[in-house]
Formats: structure tokens, C-alpha cells, sequence
């Protein structure tokens, strides 16, 4: 049969569905689901920045519907819709080099009136067409993304516990102070401080409440920070605290020193008990004692070593020569280590003769170590070592294992 005259063709397609090549109408609306179907949010906008489309995620993103957006004689730009001023340059910088044939991607904070805030990161691309210029942009909301980044970005910089900043943020701080040159505008006093008896707290209350401790003494020093302007607080390790004091807590460091020490004089009251633990206090200061920021946290470090010597509670200010008399000491200290897991410290055997009649003769054992580049440490120097390092017992069994080696013989010989 003959096909009539002016009778559109057709053919099936997926699904049964049968299109007429000439019903673009279809195809338009097909286009329409899939562009307000998608997950990201799609607009596109005129040279002005005025809106021609938008799909749903947008309009809900801005709290307009589209037909209010592209109302004739009154679009408005998106820079009077993204609700802050640095975003709107930002989007006016991206449209000129996107106009210019550059396509563009960024990510900014969009701030409307009539919906939530977010980030969003949008990618911007220019498309001619015969109604003229115009700008396709595909945006992503990156709000959680950011989210979870600020989350892991706090607990890398911050203490779980306290919530205090650590060591790491405290880096980065006078990396900044030394990357910038900012010291040599601003003295900077830095206090180490070290909580006094806190193991035995740990060991009789355990862990738990000794949490509960290190939060009170976090909070003391919170305190003691917010009473002096440009004051800063971090945890180091498990008892011990940083402040720094910037320039005008630096001419008055004495006082803050003050007030720590009252914070630890009172009483923490924990599990019935009514703890007063006290504190060593290390400080040091830019520029007396380092030329650069990263040079204060070892020179407190050196002056705190030098105040737990003592048996009270004090604190003491950094001097170059006690620095170098300690890590003299730590030189010493990791050398005595070695010397008594090789067994390189010898025994003397002296044998102790009863002056009246006859007896028994005994033999007194006496450690000796040859450094060989100290030359012969007194043992008054290295016992006393061993005590104050923890290192005694050991000191103590490589004697007398060494003294029963050496005394067998003898005692073999009669």
C-alpha cells in the first residue's frame, strides 16, 4: 500500500516505545528528566551571569524556583544570589576567563537567603550558540567532603583528651613564626611545664581517673591562657604542657609562671580525694636565648631537665651552659647503656683482710668503666647516673654476674 502524503515515519524502539523522528517534543522532555534528575546541581547562565536554565538541585540549593530565575526583565545575576561578597568575585573572575575560552573550576561557599549554606565545587565551560555566549556550569556539593577534612585535620592537630592543640599544631606555629619572620617583630617566652607525681596518680587511681586529672590541670591552664592577651596552650605528652606568650604576655612571663603555679596549688579533688600535685616549669625566650622559633622548645626542654634535679617543686630559666652540660649527660648516659649490655664495665676484686687474728677473707667488688674517648669515668659520676636514669638494677647485675666470673677461680684455688 501506498504511504499517504505528509504521514510522518516511525520506528520502535527500546521498550516498545515508538518514536516519531518529527516529535522533537519528546526528545525536549527526555532531555528535561535527565537534566533535572541529576545529583549535581546544573545551570546555565548568559554573558550578564543572568540565569537562561537551572535544574532542580539548583533552584533547591538557591530557594527559588527556576521560573522566578529566569522571569523576563527580572533575572537576576548569580552574584547577587550567592549571599557573600567573596564569592561573588570569585564567580565574576571565573566567568571573564571562561568568556575569554579558558574553562574554569573552584570552589566556594554559597550563602543564599532563602536556603542553606554549602560548599560547592563548580565547573564553569562556555558554549556558542546562535542566541550567543553563554556558560554551562556543573555543580558538586563538597559540604561533607570538607566536613570529614576539617574532622581529621582537628584530630591530627589537637589532642583527643583535652582538646588542646599538640605537638604538631604547635610546629607548625613556629614553623610559621620562622617562615614569616614575625619573631623578629615579637619576643616570644615559651613555658614547658611537667606535672609533678602524676605517675603515682596514674598508678593508684589508674588511667581512667587520671584522665580525669590531666582535664582539670588542662583546664586550669585554659584559664590561666584567657588572663593573658596573646597566650597560647598545648599538650605535649601525657603530663606535659607548652605555653607560649606572645608579645605582651612575653614582658610580663614571670606572672604568667605565677599563675600556673597557683592553678597547680590547688586542690584537684578526684575519687575522695583531695590531689596537689605541683609543677617543674622550663622557660626560655626569643631572643635571649635562640635565634629562630624552633630553637624554643628544646632550650625549655633543657632548662625543665635542669629544675627536675631538684626534689621541690620550681622553675628555672634556660642557660647555654647548663644546655651543654646536659646534653654532655645524655651523651654520657647513652654510652653507659652500652657499656652495660656489652659488658664493657669491668670489676675489681679487693680483698677485705681481718686486721684481728684470723677470719675469713671477703672480697669487695668495685665497678670500673674505661670510656675509650672519656678515658676512666669515676664511679661516683656513672652510679650516680644509673640511679637518676633507671638504669641501677642493670648497672647492679652485669657487677655481680661479672664479679662471680672473675672471683670463681679463686674461689676453685682455695
Amino acid at each position: 500500500m501506498r504511504r499517504r502524503a505528509g504521514r510522518s515515519r516511525h520506528r520502535p524502539r527500546r521498550g516498545g516505545i515508538i518514536l516519531h523522528e518529527s516529535d522533537g517534543e519528546f526528545y525536549a522532555r527526555l532531555l528535561r528528566a535527565y537534566f533535572d534528575s541529576a545529583n549535581d546541581a546544573i545551570f546555565v547562565l548568559c554573558n550578564e551571569l543572568k540565569f537562561l536554565s537551572c535544574n532542580r538541585r539548583m533552584e533547591s540549593w538557591l530557594g527559588l524556583p527556576e521560573s522566578e530565575l529566569t522571569r523576563h526583565n527580572c533575572r537576576r545575576p548569580i552574584t547577587d544570589l550567592v549571599g557573600n561578597t567573596d564569592t561573588a568575585k570569585v564567580f565574576e573572575q571565573a566567568a571573564r576567563k571562561v568568556f575569554e575560552g579558558e574553562s574554569q573550576c573552584f570552589e566556594c561557599l554559597l550563602e543564599p537567603a532563602d536556603a542553606a549554606q554549602r560548599w560547592v565545587e563548580i565547573n564553569m565551560t562556555r558554549v556558542d550558540v546562535e542566541a550567543g555566549e553563554m556558560v554551562i556550569a556543573v555543580a558538586r556539593d563538597t559540604t561533607e567532603r570538607r566536613e570529614q577534612m576539617a574532622r581529621i585535620y582537628y584530630q591530627s592537630t589537637h589532642d583527643v583528651l583535652t582538646g588542646l592543640p599538640n605537638r604538631t599544631s604547635l610546629q607548625r606555629f613556629l614553623d610559621g613564626c620562622d617562615r614569616t619572620g614575625a619573631m623578629g617583630e615579637r619576643p616570644l617566652v615559651m613555658l614547658v611545664i611537667d606535672v609533678l607525681h602524676f605517675r603515682d596518680v596514674n598508678e593508684a587511681l589508674g588511667h581512667q581517673m587520671a584522665d580525669e586529672v590531666l582535664k582539670t590541670i588542662a583546664s586550669r591552664l585554659k584559664e590561666v591562657a584567657r588572663q593573658f592577651r596573646d597566650t597560647r596552650i598545648y599538650r605535649l605528652e601525657s603530663d606535659r604542657f607548652v605555653m607560649v606568650c606572645g608579645k605582651d604576655a612575653a614582658q610580663h612571663w614571670a606572672a604568667v609562671v605565677e599563675a600556673v603555679q597557683q592553678g597547680f596549688a590547688a586542690p584537684i579533688e578526684q575519687s575522695g580525694l583531695q590531689l596537689t600535685l605541683g609543677s617543674n616549669i622550663g622557660v626560655a625566650s626569643y631572643p635571649a636565648h635562640v635565634s629562630a622559633a624552633n630553637g624554643l622548645v628544646q632550650a625549655a626542654e633543657a632548662a625543665l631537665h635542669a629544675v627536675k634535679q631538684q626534689a621541690a617543686s620550681s622553675v628555672r630559666m634556660y642557660y647555654r651552659s647548663r644546655d651543654a652540660s646536659g646534653k654532655e649527660r645524655l651523651a654520657l648516659l647513652n654510652d653507659l647503656r652500652k657499656a652495660i649490655a656489652t659488658a664493657a664495665i669491668d670489676v675489681d676484686l679487693q680483698p677485705i683482710v681481718p686486721v684481728h687474728g684470723p677470719g675469713a677473707v671477703r672480697l669487695e667488688a668495685l665497678a670500673r668503666w674505661h670510656h675509650p674517648e672519656r678515658g676512666q669515668i669515676p664511679p661516683e659520676r656513672f652510679v650516680a647516673l644509673a640511679e637518676t636514669s633507671g638504669q641501677i638494677l642493670a648497672l647492679t647485675w652485669r657487677v655481680i654476674e661479672r664479679a662471680l666470673q672473675d672471683a670463681a677461680p679463686l674461689i676453685r684455688e682455695g
